[in-house]
């Protein structure tokens, strides 16, 4: 069984939303309409840039850059660097920051293939 990724919204009115995740892909989280994870133009997302982050996922592995955000991009607390320093591989159980946004990853190969 291939494995998937799942990124669950931690807080925030999208509390509980998720995205899954079984194909090589970008998930990009921002507050732009080309954004795969999307969050209001309002000013309760200020410290959300509109391109944020770029999530390049190819189940199991999932690999994080920040595209030059004014608050910075953070896993587990631990701010990572720009976009010209690289990818930062995220695991199982991780939850990366962007602006106010929560997001917790997991990595599972037993999740169903549709979510009633």
């Amino acid at each position: 069984m291939a494995a998937k990724v799942k990124l669950q919204i931690l807080n925030d009115i999208a509390a509980g939303d998720f995205y899954l995740f079984s194909e090589e892909t970008e998930c990009l989280i921002g507050r732009t309409p080309d954004c795969t994870i999307r969050f209001p133009q309002s000013t309760d997302y200020v410290g959300l840039s509109n391109r944020h982050c770029l999530l390049e996922i190819d189940p199991p592995l999932i690999w994080l850059r920040d595209l030059g955000s004014a608050t910075g991009t953070f896993i587990n607390d631990k701010q990572i660097g720009t976009s010209k320093d690289g990818l930062n591989l995220v695991r199982d159980g991780d939850v990366i920051h962007a602006g106010p946004m929560m997001v917790k990853v997991e990595i599972s190969e037993s999740w169903h293939d549709t979510i009633d």
